[in-house]
């Protein structure tokens, strides 16, 4: 797992989400919203997930959809919905370029 770097924009945003909604730290949570972030445009969630089962993760689907749905509801990231399908993408103002983070 990645973990988190305290003077993150978006992980201090996901955290201060979550505590005010009394919900414990996941590393699985963090993990998703790194791995949007790290995608250039719009990605669907089974995408998104192919992904990281590719790298070697064990995450479920159920897991990524819930993370996706509280990162938006948290404002780090945005989702679109076009003939019956979610497109996430993570916020403008926490894009790698825009914490200092190579692409």
């Amino acid at each position: 797992m990645e973990y988190h770097d305290e003077e993150d924009p978006m992980w201090k945003r996901l955290n201060e989400y979550c505590t005010g909604k009394y919900m414990t730290y996941s590393e699985k949570r963090w993990l998703v919203a790194r791995s949007l972030r790290k995608h250039q445009d719009v990605i669907e969630v089974e995408d998104l997930w192919i992904s990281l089962r590719t790298q070697g993760y064990q995450i479920s689907l159920s897991c990524v959809y819930t993370s996706l749905n509280i990162l938006v509801e948290a404002g780090v990231a945005i989702v679109e919905r076009e003939n019956r399908r979610n497109y996430y993408m993570v916020h403008p103002g926490y894009t790698p370029t825009s914490v200092g983070e190579s692409p």
